[in-house]
This record gives structure tokens, sequence and C-alpha cells, in this order.
């Protein structure tokens, strides 16, 4: 008898330290994954980033050539603003 419930203990025991180790195997499986996500993720965020980077700069050449545009030529330059804000939306 005492072998029974000490038996019985032991695959109870047991039973309640498998379901622990799977349930933090699951968790550490979503953790990876979701670790994966997330770099996927930042490689996205950096390819859009490095995309990004020439079209700034040719925006602030634009701009910056505009500026000098309307110091020059400020009616032509007023005429061509409106024509941007308002005609090509």
């Amino acid at each position: 008898m005492n072998k029974v419930v000490i038996i019985v203990g032991m695959v109870l025991i047991m039973s309640v330290l498998l379901y622990q180790v799977s349930t933090k195997d699951r968790k550490i499986k979503a953790l990876n994954q979701h670790i994966v996500e997330l770099e996927q993720k930042a490689k996205l965020v950096d390819s859009l980033e490095a995309e990004l980077f020439p079209k700034e700069i040719e925006l602030n050449r634009f701009q910056v050539a505009f500026e000098i545009f309307a110091r020059r030529h400020p009616v032509y330059a007023e005429i061509y603003a409106s024509i941007i804000s308002d005609e090509t939306e």
C-alpha cells in the first residue's frame, strides 16, 4: 500500500513538473516568435529609412532652390506656390 501511494505521488509530481516544463516551453517559443517578428519589423524600418533618406535630400534641395527662386523672382514664386497648393492636389 505504501509503495502504491509513493508511486502515485511520484507520478503526480512528475506530471506537474512536465506540465510546468511544457508551459514554459510554449512561452519560450512564443517569445522567440515575437523576437523574430520584432527583428523583421526592425529590418523593414531600416529599409524604409534607407529608401527615404535620398528622397529627403532631394526634397531639401528643391526647397532651397525654391527659396532662392523666390528671392530672385518673388512674383513668379508666388504664382508657382499657388499652383502647387491649389492645383496639384
